[in-house]
């Protein structure tokens, strides 16, 4: 069910970046490794697509025209371009800013689950989602050079955060108008 599901979409996107870098032939002889179990899934087995699937095909890179498509979410104030994207995208980049929005996923928010990282203990859960929480967090809050600001809603930061070293963080509280 879920682990056939998975896998499929990491293959999916294991794919995908492949093909962006060229490895045309890798992909080739992974999806051909994948189609076997995957149709086993469903108690099927290769027919028809047989002869395909094994047969040599031979794919020159020049054949290939790779476009990437980049949709960009940014904005641009005073000159300052500002791109808007989510942790994941941000993974392998630095930037020099980074304003790091929490967010609510399987049930709770990051300062539910990371207080104790950002008040200075590392980290030694063994939670599930503590842990994906754990690494995003580290991904999201790696990436910027010079300056990087976390967004907190009062309430959470009341009741987590509230003996976080000031020496440390500098608490800005910003007002809805």
């Amino acid at each position: 069910g879920t682990a056939n599901y998975e896998t499929m979409k990491l293959n999916l996107y294991k794919w995908s970046v492949e093909i962006v870098k060229a490895k045309v032939d890798d992909v080739l002889t992974s999806i051909r490794d994948y189609i076997p179990p995957f149709l086993a899934i469903f108690g099927k087995t290769i027919d028809k697509s047989n002869e395909f699937l094994n047969s040599d095909i031979i794919i020159e890179n020049d054949q290939i025209e790779i476009e990437i498509v980049r949709t960009s979410n940014t904005i641009t104030h005073e000159g300052i371009e500002v791109e808007i994207t989510t942790v994941h995208s941000a993974k392998g980049q630095t930037h020099t800013a980074t304003l790091y929005l929490e967010t609510f996923y399987e049930g709770k928010y990051e300062p539910e689950r990371l207080a104790p990282q950002m008040m200075g203990t590392n980290f030694t859960g063994t939670q599930k989602y503590q842990k994906q929480a754990t690494i995003m967090g580290y991904v999201g809050l790696s990436r910027s050079t010079h300056l990087l600001c976390i967004a907190v809603h009062k309430s959470r930061f009341n009741a987590h955060l509230h003996d976080i070293d000031t020496d440390k963080w500098e608490i800005i509280e910003v007002q809805n108008n």
